[in-house]
């Protein structure tokens, strides 16, 4: 590693890092935006092809805490020539539905062991967590409420 200086602020030159780790980086996915909320991954990967793409490595649509969709996803394609394919689909409708398609930089693979994905995947899981507490009468992840206690009673009972 080599530093030199330039107007009085030093500068560092070091190796850069290798094109094929940098490929490794790369993800292919795209946005569809517009779908109709009962879309789901099967009428996504037959969209794509019935328009002659067949490698899809991931999809994610995007829910609510409930599991309704929110009328957009992200799906990852094994390739860069897949990913060019499908930004040039003409026919751009799911059931009979107006779709949009753009670029993401989102990493949605669910194969990744870094932490940003398992940080992912808990935000995924979150809300389906949450909302089976609430179905169920949880407070916290410990006992149900009795019918004759109130959330104050619980926690001061969990403190003894």
């Amino acid at each position: 590693m080599t530093s030199l200086f330039i107007d009085g602020r030093k500068i560092i030159i070091k190796k850069s890092e290798s094109v094929t780790k940098m490929r490794e980086e790369i993800n292919y996915v795209i946005h569809v935006n517009n779908l109709t909320y009962d879309t789901d991954e099967n009428d996504l990967k037959q969209f794509f092809k019935t328009n002659g793409i067949e490698k899809i490595k991931d999809i994610l649509i995007a829910r609510d805490e409930h599991e309704k969709s929110r009328g957009f996803a992200f799906v990852e394609f094994e390739t860069e020539d897949d990913l060019n394919k499908s930004l040039k689909i003409q026919s751009k409708k799911i059931k009979q539905r107006p779709i949009v398609i753009k670029i993401s930089k989102r990493n949605i693979s669910k194969n990744t062991t870094d932490e940003s994905s398992e940080g992912k995947k808990k935000d995924r899981d979150f809300h389906k967590d949450k909302d089976r507490e609430s179905k169920e009468g949880f407070v916290g992840r410990k006992r149900k409420l009795d019918i004759n206690e109130n959330k104050n009673t619980y926690y001061e009972n969990k403190n003894e």
